[in-house]
């Protein structure tokens, strides 16, 4: 068996807690040269949600892709003899359900060596992993005839990064050139330092040290201009870039599938943010304090080259130091880091759920329970933090002692050549005036490498989000009506779930109500979301008018077409007229229009009772209005788009007997003219559905 630091480079870091699993299964595509997939789309074949996935889930994943794959409860005699990688089941620390890669058992060490998506590629002794490997579940998986080999990302990813800064390279070179000048007037001091020592002050020259100092002095003022203008450059290049670095993130993030949210938590999706604040910082340091230090570092170096050759030896030498204490406390600082970005994400994330779940917290009585599990995490994340920070003191004090041992050789050894007469004191004056400059670049220099690893997770995230693959079609299909939607065996299940139904056959036809009925969660909601377009489907058809398949048409083309009422609308912080009109920024003419609509359609009587009638302000998630008011005004909304197709996901759940059926007489009056499908347990609205279909788990459609 190879050693550890093969199967390292197979491993895969998790992005987010309920990563782990896919992270497994991305380390085994890797192992056997398979086509890299992004965690995105892994998440959808495993059906990854906030919590993880199952094993079922792996396996179905696994199958896609060309792997084939089996559940077995093995025990550690026979895990020692398998010769493939594996995925276990594993629980950690007694309550944390995980998944590890075994690649199998080390005869010469006497250890297993797994791969740990959250703690990197290690040994374990045969007790550690029994103490963690509890239920002896593991996955086992071996490729396929269909198992896709793998193109490398690694051109995508350069192509990617030099887009991205590609528009700054004019700013690079000029605040490059800047430097260069910067780091040739720098020199000017020790020459000048050089020059009064062994010449000036010997020779007693004092109208010649007057003129050189006011030279000197004119000089610097000079390097404090350029240095100011190189900094406004690189505040300006900063703004622009974290401008358009954000400006990509957020159009990115809003136009991915909404697959993407509903398998997210909310503080996930924000800790993206902090991905391109580190992206941002990594490629500022890079384009600006980088090439300054190589050149200070080429110039200091070049210049003390030509007074004694000698002591450029020294400051090689403490600069492979510098370069060794980088290589060797590089996994342990890179490892601290991670530790300490996953607790921060932990901590954040527990403090989102809380203040989104604030009412159940406070209704339960629960507060002190919550403000526990808050500070708990809190402290646990200010104790990785505290670790790091130790690590980093230490690494920076090694770091200094290079730099205090190579500043008493350099002196020690300067006046020794002075000695014999081979240097001059203004020589040795001058080489420690400019040592501190150079030995500070030097030490930046070596630590970039830790620098860009801390990014690198950063950079594969929003990488990956740049390369997640939309909905969209590139075919532009004219529908001038909508008349029919058929579905053609319609079967859905959740990967590694059951199937929630099976085989439905519906035809849906403009001018009908159509009200779909069955227990809770066998899955009406999801057609709802299927004939958005929002879920992809296979081995079935959505096929508008008779003839064209919903996924040849170009989802942004077919959700103008579509509206839906949701059992929970959002409302956003805004009036309600331009909640209705999702509109920001209304101009007369639109708050008009809103205002004849709701008149057309009765919602005045509803809506001109709030104080401020259409123009109340209403606050974020509608927290200042009842849920059957959030429903009408989603109600409204929807009506407001004109759609052809009317989606209704549980409209009248929050309704009123009387505002219920007000929306039932809309609902009729405005059915001639499109497709209304809903889905329901509210028997009263069920009196205007000219089509009833009852879903049953494993069974075909029934229409009632």
């Amino acid at each position: 068996m190879k050693n550890i630091n093969y199967y390292s480079n197979f491993f895969f870091q998790q992005h987010g807690f309920s990563d782990c699993g896919i992270a497994c299964l991305k380390t085994i595509i890797k192992f056997y040269g398979g086509k890299n997939i992004s965690y995105e789309e892994l998440r959808i074949l495993s059906d990854t949600n906030e919590y993880g996935t199952s094993l079922d889930g792996l396996s179905c994943a696994s199958n896609s892709l060309g792997i084939d794959s089996e559940g077995y409860e093995y025990d550690i005699k026979s895990l020692k003899e398998t010769d493939k990688p594996s995925i276990l089941y594993v629980i950690i620390d007694k309550n944390r359900k995980h998944y590890i890669v075994c690649f199998g058992w080390d005869t010469k060490k006497r250890r297993f060596i797994i791969s740990d998506p959250s703690d990197g590629v290690k040994y374990y002794t045969e007790d550690e992993l029994l103490k963690i490997w509890e239920e002896r579940i593991l996955l086992k998986v071996s490729p396929n005839s269909n198992f896709q080999f793998e193109n490398d990302n690694s051109k995508k990813k350069l192509k990617w990064i030099i887009d991205l800064i590609s528009s700054e390279l004019n700013i690079l070179f000029v605040s490059s050139f800047l430097g260069l000048l910067i780091a040739i007037i720098s020199l000017s001091n020790s020459i000048f330092i050089r020059e009064l020592i062994d010449s000036l002050l010997p020779k007693k020259e004092y109208d010649t040290i007057f003129e050189s100092l006011t030279l000197l002095a004119i000089l610097l003022s000079f390097r404090l201009i350029l240095n100011y203008l190189r900094d406004r450059l690189t505040s300006i290049h900063t703004q622009d870039f974290k401008n358009s670095l954000i400006s990509f993130f957020y159009s990115k993030i809003i136009s991915l599938p909404i697959s993407y949210f509903d398998f997210r938590e909310t503080g996930e999706v924000i800790s993206r943010l902090n991905d391109t604040k580190k992206i941002q910082k990594v490629i500022t340091s890079i384009l600006s304090n980088f090439t300054i230090d190589v050149i200070i570092v080429g110039v200091s170096s070049f210049y003390i080259y030509t007074i004694c050759p000698k002591i450029l030896y020294i400051l090689s030498g403490s600069f492979l130091a510098y370069i060794s204490i980088s290589y060797f406390t590089y996994n342990r600082f890179i490892n601290f880091n991670k530790i300490s970005m996953q607790s921060f994400a932990q901590s954040e994330s527990q403090f989102i759920n809380t203040i989104e779940g604030i009412r159940e917290v406070k209704s339960n009585i629960k507060e002190l329970l919550f403000i526990n599990l808050g500070i708990n995490k809190f402290k646990i994340l200010q104790k990785k933090i505290f670790k790091l920070s130790v690590y980093q003191y230490l690494v920076a004090s090694l770091l200094g002692f290079v730099g205090l041992l190579t500043y008493i050789l350099t002196i020690y050894f300067g006046v020794n050549e002075i000695e014999k007469e081979k240097l001059s004191i203004g020589d040795l004056m001058a080489i420690i005036s400019i040592m501190i400059g150079l030995q500070n670049s030097m030490s930046k220099l070596s630590m970039i490498n830790i620098l860009i690893s801390e990014a690198k997770v950063s950079f594969d995230r929003i990488f990956e989000l740049a390369n997640i693959r939309n909905n969209k079609s590139n075919e532009t299909i004219e529908l001038p009506e909508i008349n029919t939607i058929t579905l053609q065996n319609l079967t859905y299940s959740f990967p590694g779930s059951d199937i929630l139904f099976n085989t439905i056959n519906a035809n849906f036809k403009k001018g009908q109500v159509s009200f779909l009925i069955g227990e809770s969660g066998i899955g009406k909601s999801i057609i709802l979301k299927v004939i958005q377009k929002y879920y992809e489907i296979y081995d079935s058809n959505v096929i508008i008018n008779n003839k064209v398949r919903l996924d040849k048409i170009d989802i942004n083309q077919w959700l103008g077409c579509v509206a839906i009422v949701n059992q929970e609308p959002y409302i956003f912080k805004g009036t309600i007229a331009e909640n209705i009109s999702m509109n920001f920024n209304l101009n007369k003419d639109e708050i008009n229009n809103v205002i004849t609509f709701c008149k057309r359609y009765g919602f005045d009587n509803l809506l001109e009772k709030y104080t401020m009638s259409y123009f109340t302000k209403l606050e974020t998630k509608g927290i200042n209005i009842s849920g059957g008011q959030r429903q009408i005004i989603a109600f409204a909304r929807a009506i407001y788009k004109n759609p052809r197709v009317l989606l209704l996901d549980e409209p009248s759940s929050a309704l009123d007997d009387k505002t219920e059926e007000y929306m039932m007489e809309i609902i009729q009056k405005i059915k001639q003219d499109r497709i209304i499908i809903g889905v329901t347990h509210r028997r009263k609205i069920l009196e205007i559905a000219d089509e009833v279909i009852k879903i049953e788990r494993f069974k075909e459609v029934e229409l009632v």
